[in-house]
């Protein structure tokens, strides 16, 4: 048994402390977390010993219990960690982070390709912990920002995608699990300290970008707990709320339209009705077919080309910062401008010599 996951299941014991905190409470986790050096390692050797076990051709149910534990850390540190502070980060290394995030896309990928999943869209215990950490690491912004980098959500649609060639839905406590790590990681990448902060168009034209948002869409249509219904909402209606979004992701022979139009016709999502939610996909399905798709080029004269904050208001107009060397792209504020100059340098022609 490797040391640095079979100490407990829950409890931890601190360097030079002849007690053990409880990762489980927010002043367990606090401990730990505050004891930086320390958590820093611990994390670091806990994640290379699930490294070690996933290595082997076939698991047997030790080495399941192990790695349960592994995940169980994770889920924990994250989600007992204030997420206004950046003690989660200063406990534990990015490279870190992005190593949890390489095991969680190997993990959903070899279960998308499994005949239970595709054929029932239920995860056994074992299966379904590895989703937990994803979940509460999309409270935090700089795992957010990691997850988006490392193609989780693209691998996190594929897996849904999987059910049937998308012709059925996962469980509903998968599918309240998915629907949570999209509500948080859109509450944190649209806020302050996401660095640079997304607007709302932006989150959802990357998550449209990896083929989760229609699978977003079909997920949310099945029946959760009753607080979900609020939550949902507020995706949804922020959704509504992205006119660019609706004109340039929605339109006909879209996967975001058709997978809308076969909700609101009964062809797709949830065989129990959520109300609620239909509601609102019936709205956004008015909206789009009441919405003039508009010309690329227009759009690009419309919005940042970082943030895709947009308006076509004269005021806003003026006050967009034309890029003095190519004269073409345009940005809300100098921040935005800077954050998008490595990938805009790429295509950056000077005006004087474009054709």
């Amino acid at each position: 048994m490797t040391s640095h996951i079979h100490q407990s299941r829950y409890k931890v014991a601190l360097p030079n402390c002849v007690r053990k905190v409880d990762i489980r409470t927010h002043e367990g986790v606090e401990a730990i977390l505050k004891e930086s050096d320390f958590s820093r390692e611990y994390v670091a050797a806990t994640l290379q010993d699930a490294l070690e076990i996933r290595a082997k051709e076939e698991l047997d149910q030790e080495d399941k219990i192990c790695l349960s534990q592994v995940y169980t850390l994770m889920h924990y540190l994250s989600m007992n960690s204030d997420k206004d502070s950046n003690l989660l980060m200063e406990g534990i290394r990015e490279s870190d982070i992005r190593l949890w995030f390489e095991i969680a896309i190997d993990e959903i990928k070899k279960l998308s390709a499994k005949p239970s999943w595709i054929l029932t869209g239920i995860l056994d215990d074992y299966e379904e912990s590895v989703l937990h950490p994803c979940v509460t690491l999309c409270c935090h912004p700089v795992p957010v920002k990691i997850a988006f980098e490392a193609e989780f959500f693209h691998a996190l649609a594929n897996f849904i995608r999987a059910r049937k060639g998308g012709t059925s839905l996962p469980s509903p406590l998968v599918c309240t699990s998915i629907n949570a790590m999209v509500f948080w990681s859109f509450t944190v990448a649209t806020k302050k300290p996401f660095d640079p902060k997304w607007s709302d168009e932006q989150y959802f034209d990357t998550l449209e970008e990896c083929g989760m948002l229609e699978q977003f869409l079909r997920c949310v249509t099945v029946p959760q707990f009753p607080e979900s219904d609020t939550l949902m909402t507020r995706l949804l209606n922020s959704i509504a709320s992205c006119p660019n979004l609706l004109r340039t992701k929605f339109q006909e022979g879209m996967p975001c339209r058709d997978t809308l139009q076969a909700l609101v016709d009964g062809k797709d999502g949830s065989k129990t009705e959520r109300a609620v939610v239909m509601a609102i996909l019936h709205g956004i399905l008015g909206l789009v077919e009441r919405i003039t798709p508009i010309d690329e080029n227009d759009l690009v004269k419309s919005q940042c080309g970082h943030c895709r904050e947009s308006s076509t208001s004269q005021e806003f107009q003026r006050s967009l910062l034309l890029c003095s060397r190519c004269r073409h792209a345009r940005y809300c504020s100098k921040e935005c401008q800077r954050a998008n100059w490595k990938e805009h340098k790429k295509i950056c022609v000077p005006a004087a010599t474009s054709k």
